[in-house]
């Protein structure tokens, strides 16, 4: 279910929660103890799903810098989770097809396409943090480089190379015992921003992104 979402019926080509207590029951630590049905139903609430997100005001790094991400939290993590940092730069797949293509070796005979489109299961960012190896390298290879030479520049410059995608989820593997434990709601300034899935922001953020459509 985890490696073929679409294939076991988790989601379909919108991969979303489906329920508006999916952060709720995330947090109660369904995912683990009911998994069947959760992944089911809360695909983004279970971390299957990570909603890709940008600021929606001009003014976010102004109000980030005085402090209302931790003062109004609510507010500010739907209109600016980039600045609030509930969305950050990730290697995600953004095919369904890309574990088999990966299997198929397309991420070797076809890194042009194959690489950017699916750079999770390709393996192009360490531990899935997207970002450039050697920066000044980076910059003076330039997207030129990652035209003409996508195999290897791709991997040292995913950044540069436009593999990132900025997505909502948590940040540390224990985010979802910290949530079951009350701790999105104890220590909100920085559970909101640290385990965004697991405290029901990335939920919120899908909401809100349907109301604005």
């Amino acid at each position: 279910m985890q490696l073929c979402p679409l294939s076991c019926g988790v989601c379909t080509h919108v991969c979303e929660d489906t329920d508006e207590s999916c952060g709720a029951w995330a947090k109660d630590g369904q995912c683990k103890s009911n998994p069947k049905f959760m992944f089911a139903k809360c695909p983004t609430s279970c971390g299957l799903c990570h909603p890709v997100c940008k600021d929606g005001k001009e003014e976010c790094a102004d109000w980030t810098n005085s402090g209302q991400c931790v003062e109004n939290p609510g507010f500010m993590l739907k209109h600016c989770p980039v600045s609030c940092g509930a969305c950050k730069d990730s290697c995600i797949d953004t095919h369904a097809d890309c574990p088999g293509w990966a299997l198929d070796k397309q991420c070797d005979e076809n890194p042009g396409f194959t690489l950017k489109v699916c750079p999770n299961s390709c393996g192009v960012c360490e531990t899935n943090v997207c970002a450039d190896f050697n920066t000044t390298q980076c910059e003076i290879w330039g997207q030129s480089e990652c035209d003409a030479n996508p195999g290897a520049v791709m991997r040292s410059c995913p950044a540069t190379c436009g593999v990132c995608s900025t997505v909502c989820q948590d940040q540390d593997a224990s985010c979802p015992e910290w949530a079951s434990e009350g701790e999105c709601e104890k220590n909100a300034g920085s559970m909101l921003a640290l385990c965004p899935q697991a405290c029901g922001t990335c939920q919120e953020l899908e909401a809100h992104k349907k109301e604005e459509l």
